[in-house]
């Protein structure tokens, strides 16, 4: 039997942008109102951690396991649709941020990282001026889920195809592919791979460079775009970008720092070392790799932009766009 907690909005002291704001708390209710609340703005945040001795505030959210599946949805009453996120945030034991998760929508699922310490949840304003706010539902996903999709490293190109589209797809993505819009919109579009190994998130993979290696070789004259969208895949791309000058690799701006990527890839030789750290520091001037995402895409809404997921910045990739929609194609 799956865990169900309830989280509401009970502690005024917690809300982290009272100018202008008019709450009125109905029951577990709460109602806000503020025409004037710039959008990205952090309206309210819970913690699984608080230091009770400076803050007197204690921890409003439940522990979570490393390693688990977890749905978040939102239960809220909003005047215009998707005006309001919800970011979950997840840090280490020196309490530096390890990535985050945004939902957008009704619902969304992650992985608790095995790094993880403790977490956060906030309230993202992204063009709300007035909603009633009832509660976040947090459930561990369990294995009634079905897998939607086996995903892995083998992939299949066609004898007369000119080019070819490869999607490295997060790990914590692989197990439920078609409830991300913009992935499985995707999909008729370019082949998907992940790593299928339960012990690591990855995704620079000994077969899956054989793979590609035996590719570039079988079809000399193909053109290969291995495209990333989070952090594991955006190193990823980057690797095989400089491992093979003919392949070209499409990231954005989701990156983890270097040292928590080495810590992804265990057991590696200082040589491996070494070219990894060459890989990492010419990802802005590689000769192939080309950058995509809302802030290069869109500047008026680079705001809004830093506080996307990885995977929301792949409808703005040009590169599989059709030329009648007004979009570059290769």
């Amino acid at each position: 039997m799956s865990t169900i907690s309830y989280i509401y909005w009970d502690d005024f002291s917690r809300f982290s942008y009272n100018f202008g704001t008019k709450l009125q708390f109905l029951g577990k209710s709460v109602c806000f109102e503020n025409p004037l609340a710039p959008s990205s703005t952090n309206l309210y945040t819970w913690s699984s951690q608080t230091n009770y001795q400076s803050k007197r505030i204690s921890p409003n959210l439940p522990l979570l396991r490393k390693g688990t599946r977890y749905s978040l949805s939102l239960n809220a009453e909003l005047d215009l649709v998707g005006s309001l996120f919800v970011r979950i945030e997840f840090y280490n034991r020196f309490n530096e941020s390890i990535g985050f998760e945004l939902l957008k929508k009704d619902s969304i699922i992650f992985i608790y990282p095995k790094e993880a310490y403790t977490y956060t949840i906030s309230l993202i304003n992204a063009g709300c001026s007035d909603f009633t706010f009832h509660y976040l539902k947090l459930e561990e996903v369990t294995d009634s889920v079905i897998q939607e999709k086996n995903l892995s490293t083998e992939f299949t190109i066609e004898e007369h195809q000119d080019v070819f589209n490869l999607l490295l797809v997060e790990k914590k993505d692989s197990v439920y592919i078609n409830k991300i819009e913009s992935i499985s919109q995707l999909q008729q579009k370019v082949e998907l791979v992940s790593n299928p190994s339960l012990n690591s998130d990855s995704l620079i993979l000994p077969e899956l460079e054989k793979g590609l290696e035996d590719a570039l070789k079988v079809f000399p004259n193909i053109k290969i775009n291995v495209i990333a969208y989070g952090t594991q895949g955006n190193f990823a791309a980057l690797y095989y970008a400089k491992k093979f000058p003919r392949i070209t690799a499409y990231i954005n701006d989701c990156f983890a720092p270097f040292g928590i990527l080495l810590k992804s890839l265990p057991h590696l030789t200082a040589k491996q070392q070494i070219f990894l750290r060459e890989v990492w520091d010419t990802r802005e001037t590689s000769p192939n790799v080309k950058h995509y995402g809302l802030v290069s895409e869109n500047s008026s809404l680079n705001l809004v932009s830093m506080i996307l997921s990885g995977n929301e910045h792949l409808p703005y990739l040009t590169l599989l766009k059709k030329q009648d929609d007004n979009y570059d194609s290769l």
